[in-house]
């Protein structure tokens, strides 16, 4: 639990709030939960990540948004090019093969 608190992770425990229903409005995801809490977005918008690509800022390894080997949130830049990406100084992943 302290690692997704470190890394600024909403965390919505059903034993403290109830049932938690994710909602998706304007490309952010919002928690309602039974336990009246204020509203806040869970992830970033949408349009803080609308990237096609997903550099590893540790590694500078881009990645394709399905590959499997992505870096943890706090790692990750969005990119929308592999230009972008490369220009950057990043690698191509060898697993997506971006």
């Amino acid at each position: 639990m302290s690692r997704l608190k470190d890394c600024g992770a909403m965390v919505y425990r059903t034993d403290e709030v109830g049932n938690v229903v994710l909602l998706i409005e304007d490309g952010k995801i919002y928690a309602k939960t039974q336990i009246e809490l204020p509203d806040q977005p869970v992830i970033l918008s949408k349009e803080n990540t609308d990237g096609e690509y997903i550099g590893n800022i540790k590694s500078y390894v881009y990645h394709t948004e399905s590959c499997k080997s992505l870096p943890a949130e706090h790692n990750r830049e969005y990119l929308t090019s592999k230009e972008e990406a490369e220009s950057k100084g990043y690698k191509a992943c060898g697993n997506c093969n971006p």
